[in-house]
């Protein structure tokens, strides 16, 4: 139906005919009322903090922030080839002055809410932006946000919890955040939106770590490799009774596991393709179904299962007793 161009946009969410986004340091709100007319509603300057350099050294001297524009926004890096000549950087002036880009965008799987406007959007197990009651909740590599939603145009910008390197993904449920990072998992008490509590930390194997919760149950991929640590390829089940102990149930080994999506009796994984686990007995888990479909991440919604992954957005029916594609949007760079 339409783009947006959101230069050094790396996640999103959704609620109603609003839209929130990171626009390099800034978050924007975007009325999308009109999906082929979206309109900028608002603005919130400074919020995050821009994409961290590489180690320091000859080659990215002239990057260090003396040496740029003050009012320049990096949002990319690539090294350059031996003998490769430097390309024009500027791709894109702002009101802010230039902004260097290099390299492409980064796509979300956050799932708008229902256009009546709930008070919690719907996101995937890889969204690094939250929507719960009032607040939307988002997090860096190392940090937590908070921003009103009481003027839901124009988010204001609250606390900022410091928290350890490496934090990757945000799950919200019912009044609680459950946070992925490479070597555990944070659960905070949101219940008084505006000063999150830390309930427990659950710590693993150093590795990228995907969560989402039903009931009793948290579910988490870890998956090794260059960027994740040297941990193993599982899929765990915590279990979540006492939330301030949680302890490990069982776990399962995977080949490379990424996002993941429950509703119901059904696990849904996104491994060596798309895997249907039945956690009608959990922390049992057994798997019923299997695509060979490459996939990233996926979001139970309702009677239908949305993914996304290299060959664009994927639809699957959910039936009694299997899945069913009914659809497929490529999506083309």
């Amino acid at each position: 139906m339409s783009f947006l161009r959101i230069p050094s946009n790396v996640d999103l969410a959704v609620r109603g005919n609003l839209l929130y986004a990171d626009n390099g340091p800034d978050l924007v709100t975007l009325d999308i009322s009109d999906p082929a007319h979206t309109q900028p509603a608002g603005r919130v300057r400074d919020a995050f903090r821009e994409l961290p350099m590489p180690a320091a050294g000859p080659l990215e001297e002239a990057y260090q922030p003396a040496n740029r524009p003050g009012s320049a926004v990096v949002v990319g890096w690539r090294k350059l080839a031996p003998g490769e000549a430097v390309p024009m950087r500027v791709t894109y002036n702002g009101p802010r002055g230039p902004i260097f880009f290099n390299g492409g965008l980064a796509t979300s799987t956050v799932a708008p809410a229902s256009a009546s406007g709930s008070d919690m959007g719907k996101g995937g197990s890889l969204a690094r932006f939250a929507i719960l009651g009032q607040t939307l909740y988002t997090v860096d590599e190392q940090s937590l946000h908070l921003f009103s939603l009481q003027n839901p145009t124009v988010p204001a910008a609250g606390p900022r919890l410091q928290l350890i390197n490496g934090i990757e993904t945000i799950y919200p449920k019912d009044h609680y955040l459950f946070l992925g990072t490479q070597r555990g998992m944070y659960i905070f008490d949101v219940a008084t939106p505006t000063a999150p509590v830390q309930v427990s930390f659950y710590g693993h194997m150093v590795s990228c770590d995907p969560v989402v919760v039903q009931g009793d149950y948290a579910y988490v991929t870890l998956r090794a490799g260059q960027t994740c640590g040297g941990g193993t390829n599982v899929l765990e089940i915590i279990d979540l009774t006492n939330l301030s102990r949680p302890r490990l149930a069982t776990s399962l080994p995977m080949v490379g596991p990424r996002g993941l999506g429950v509703e119901g009796n059904r696990l849904y994984v996104c491994d060596d393709g798309l895997k249907v686990l039945d956690i009608s007995r959990t922390p049992s888990a057994t798997l019923v179904q299997k695509f060979a479909t490459t996939l990233t991440d996926v979001i139970p919604n309702g009677n239908y299962l949305l993914a996304v992954g290299p060959g664009g957005l994927y639809q699957y029916a959910i039936g009694s007793t299997a899945l069913q594609q009914v659809s497929v949007l490529p999506i083309v760079p």
